[in-house]
């Protein structure tokens, strides 16, 4: 579990107590190979791990795969630190949570993440400082994994960071797109996780503020940026990461991975995508509820996602949606992005990712799911 999370503007400044608390010496710096630099992280965290032997890994590319946890891995047993700091976004903290993990077991990397082989023994200490706002993967206990364009999702107590900091100075840097596909990225966590399967009323208070937040944030974080919006953007992404930790996603999520794969869009872009049609298909349930609560628990939930929203129903909230994406500069148009013809939508639906589909609170058909990609 989490130790302690520390979430704000300042909150950087922590490390410093956190390093000394831990007693660490030998450190495994994973970061990305440019966003340590361009986010400032380079320059904040050097007074912090000045007087320790560090070890920096970043040679992986943009989405976590087993070759390149598989090189950390054997980094890791090399150097064999006592901490390890991971600094970036969702890609590198889910990066480093693969290594931290895969370097403490005898098994091989492809049994673990495959789940021939269980977990059996946890990591060193691992903080967790982000740089985007987007993916909370800073409070997860599992890490997306691809092996070749096959996706895993290793999941385990032990993933979860011992320690998480947020603080939106590190986001100032983010360009204008970065900042909107990481917010939807946020935002779809919030809605997905309130109308999961897998929702309690915990993890729906944390997806509730974080909705809250988003909708009054992202579009000024993105055109008009202010310390304020930015911390309040850190938080929802934050939040929303605890609440699906409890839940895990949906419908939306399962969708963007092939479109990620395939077609190269954005993480957070391609949730965004299909957001507001899951948001018109999961109110017109038909009494088919996916939850073991029932279809009134999931219409009431639905009406209560619209209030967090804004609409008066759900297709007023996919406008909403849609409204959104437009004015912070996120491309809707399918084709645009090189989506064309039956041959790639068939591709995605073959594609989509069965588990968190059986999180989605409505069951839908391969029919259905055509037609949800495909339409307006």
């Amino acid at each position: 579990m989490i130790r302690r999370r520390f979430v704000g503007n300042g909150s950087l400044e922590r490390l410093g107590d956190l390093l000394d608390a831990l007693r660490s010496s030998r450190i495994l710096l994973i970061t990305g190979r440019r966003s340590f630099d361009s986010s400032g992280a380079r320059e904040l965290l050097a007074p912090f791990i000045s007087d320790s032997v560090v070890e920096r890994f970043s040679d992986f590319g943009s989405s976590p795969n087993l070759a390149d946890a598989t090189k950390g891995r054997d980094l890791a047993q090399q150097f064999e630190p006592d901490l390890i700091l991971a600094v970036g976004g969702g890609s590198v903290i889910d990066t480093a949570k693969l290594v931290n993990t895969l370097a403490a077991q005898t098994a091989e990397p492809l049994e673990i993440v495959t789940g021939r082989t269980s977990i059996e023994c946890p990591g060193v200490p691992l903080v967790a400082i982000s740089t985007t706002a987007g993916t909370g993967s800073e409070a997860t206990h599992f890490a997306v994994v691809y092996v070749g364009t096959d996706k895993y999702s290793l999941a385990h107590p032990s993933i979860l960071p011992t320690f998480a900091i947020v603080d939106p100075v590190l986001t100032r840097a983010l360009s204008p797109y970065l900042t909107a596909s990481c917010g939807f990225d946020a935002l779809s966590q919030a809605i997905e996780s309130f109308w999961a399967v897998g929702a309690t009323d915990e993890s729906q208070r944390f997806a509730r503020e974080a909705i809250t937040r988003c909708m009054r944030s992202l579009a000024q974080a993105v055109r008009h940026p202010s310390d304020r919006a930015r911390e309040d953007m850190a938080r929802a992404a934050h939040l929303a990461g605890q609440a699906i930790n409890i839940s895990k996603t949906t419908g939306a999520h399962a969708l963007s991975y092939p479109l990620t794969v395939h077609h190269g869009i954005h993480h957070g872009h391609a949730v965004a995508l299909t957001l507001g049609r899951w948001f018109v298909f999961n109110a017109a349930s038909g009494g088919r509820s996916n939850d073991p609560r029932g279809a009134d628990y999931h219409q009431r939930v639905m009406r209560d996602l619209c209030a967090l929203i804004g609409g008066d129903d759900a297709e007023q909230c996919r406008r909403i949606l849609h409204e959104l994406m437009v004015e912070v500069g996120l491309e809707t148009d399918l084709a645009r992005l090189g989506i064309s013809g039956g041959a790639d939508l068939e591709r995605i639906v073959n594609d989509v990712n069965l588990e968190r589909l059986g999180n989605n609170p409505v069951e839908i058909s391969r029919p259905e799911l055509f037609e949800l990609v495909s339409g307006p």
